[in-house]
């Protein structure tokens, strides 16, 4: 908030210049916060992992490499300044340069510089006067992080419901709502997060994680610390150096050995004191004594048990997640009144399921050759609980042999290629296993493969059965089991749909129809049957 300019809205020129049917070069540039807003088209080099200009596709944010197929897309100064020093080219439909307001001494004006520097010092004299954990430094905390959600407040239309009137009614834009200040708070953010993971990139480290304001890597703290950012660095440092006398910008927040990484909200550490991010979930645990007396146990946040209730149930996931979550009445039932007094709702709270996806979420590309198979095991917890009103030292065992696919990933070519990815993502019970992600990839060619048979594939689960068993009938690989003599082909055809997970009945019929010899061209690739295949070979 500290490094936004003001806009001089009172000046008969506030639009300095319209940029149109002209590539932007850094050259129009004076700053990564310029007053620059415009409908743009953009392209990326392809040896960029992050591209940092971003597009909100149903609700999801994605960065791809460009803007294919867009007809209106919207970016800001810090976004656009960056690509361009990252090599991507910028063809503006529409661009707008602003005029700042500059104040007497010369100076650009920074209005909420001094609303955050009030806010600063406040609570640091809070802290001092009345200790850390006051309710006064507390408020004054509050203060600061609450000027964002007043600047961006019904920028996106919102409602609520109005007790008084009792209908929904709309927010409204508050006294501070401003559409430049919200836009560029974010975008410099956004784009700091995106500089430091291509900075990163280029020095040969991983980034497995970046979420709103923070990111996970395995680059040790101090290379962070002294990244450039292509500029940013120096404009942050300085903020801060206003603000508190530091010039640091970055916090450690957690270190570990090793984590799982599941989703964009999901991370999950085994070390005491690692990252442990539930992506919604919430651990409990069902107790059962000597005498068969249950109990719902309740897990402490971030500890032992936490941790290795979260983590294994996510290992060994063949669907969504069943979590626990405490329901409580809503303000609008609890506020009817006049005619509506007997529908009002005391205010209570109840345990409610919810089934949650804790699979990869697709804002980035899975790359199919870099998958791998892993086996891993989740660690014994121990922990104090209490139960029944006594504590009790609960000891639960390792997990061991638990299968993951792990991956690299790459940005999206356009939205029509993430849309597509998103389209079989939604379709997939599950991606955790290796047979998981050969369906995935199975329906990914078939979209791909245009008018080929493989885009006629409805059942994938029936595909590869019945792939797997011609390709043992055709001679190209053996199944013991069903090339076992003594066997009739009525017990062959029970013992294959053990390991039939489509809605489909394998039958004799079906066996008969996988020894044909004019079937031997619809046999998929023996590497998207494998995963069923290893299956057969072990069972």
């Amino acid at each position: 908030m500290s490094c936004i300019v003001d806009p001089d809205w009172a000046s008969d020129d506030l639009i300095t210049r319209t940029i149109e049917k002209m590539e932007l070069t850094l050259d129009d540039f004076t700053s990564p916060f310029d007053l620059i807003f415009g409908d743009i088209k953009f392209e990326f080099p392809k040896n960029v992992l992050f591209p940092c200009i971003p597009i909100n596709v149903n609700g999801s944010l994605i960065f791809p490499r460009t803007s294919e197929g867009l007809t209106k897309c919207y970016a800001s100064a810090p976004e656009m300044y960056l690509a361009l020093h990252l090599g991507a080219r910028i063809f503006p439909r529409r661009v707008y340069v602003a005029k700042p307001k500059i104040m007497q001494d010369g100076s650009p004006s920074k209005c909420l510089y001094k609303v955050v520097k009030q806010s600063v010092v406040g609570r640091e004299n809070a802290k001092k006067t009345f200790g850390n954990n006051s309710f006064e430094q507390m408020i004054l905390k509050n203060c600061v992080n609450s000027t964002y959600g007043k600047i961006a407040q019904n920028i996106k239309s919102k409602s609520s419901w109005d007790a008084y009137c009792e209908k929904m009614v709309k927010i409204g834009a508050s006294a501070l709502t401003s559409p430049v200040h919200a836009c560029l708070i974010t975008a410099g953010v956004r784009a700091i997060l995106r500089a430091t993971m291509n900075q990163l990139s280029d020095l040969g480290h991983k980034c497995y994680s970046v979420t709103t304001d923070g990111f996970i890597s395995d680059a040790p703290f101090e290379v962070v610390e002294n990244l450039d950012l292509y500029g940013f660095r120096d404009i942050f440092g300085a903020a801060r150096e206003q603000l508190i006398g530091s010039s640091k910008i970055w916090e450690e927040k957690h270190t570990q050995s090793a984590f799982l990484n599941f989703s964009t909200r999901g991370n999950i550490s085994q070390d005491e004191n690692g990252v442990c991010a539930h992506n919604g979930f919430r651990a409990s645990y069902l107790y059962e004594d000597e005498k068969g007396q249950s109990e719902d146990v309740k897990i402490k946040n971030q500890g032992a048990l936490d941790r290795y209730i979260t983590m294994a149930s996510i290992v060994q996931r063949t669907g969504r997640v069943c979590s626990q979550e405490k329901h409580f009445t809503g303000y609008r039932n609890l506020s009817y009144h006049g005619t509506k007094l007997d529908e009002r709702e005391d205010f209570s709270g109840e345990e409610r399921e919810r089934n949650l996806r804790m699979d990869f979420d697709m804002k980035r590309k899975p790359l199919e050759n870099s998958l791998r198979q892993e086996f891993i095991t989740v660690r014994g917890a121990t922990e104090q609980v209490s139960i029944r009103g006594k504590t009790t030292m609960l000891n639960l065992p390792d997990v061991p042999h638990c299968e993951l696919v792990c991956f690299d990933s790459a940005p999206y070519e356009n939205v029509s290629e993430y849309e597509m990815y998103r389209k079989v993502y939604e379709g997939s019970k599950c991606l955790r296993t290796k047979n998981d992600w050969t369906k995935f990839w199975l329906k990914i060619h078939a979209l791909l493969s245009g008018h080929n048979q493989r885009k006629n594939i409805r059942n994938v689960e029936w595909t590869i059965l019945i792939s797997t068993i011609r390709g043992h009938r055709q001679g190209l690989w053996d199944i013991p089991a069903l090339s076992d003599p003594k066997k009739t082909v009525k017990e062959k055809v029970a013992w294959i749909n053990k390991f039939n997970d489509s809605d489909k009945t394998f039958t004799e019929n079906s066996w008969k129809n996988c020894g044909r010899k004019d079937r031997k061209d619809q046999i998929l690739s023996k590497d998207e049957c494998e995963a069923l295949l290893e299956l057969m070979l072990a069972g």
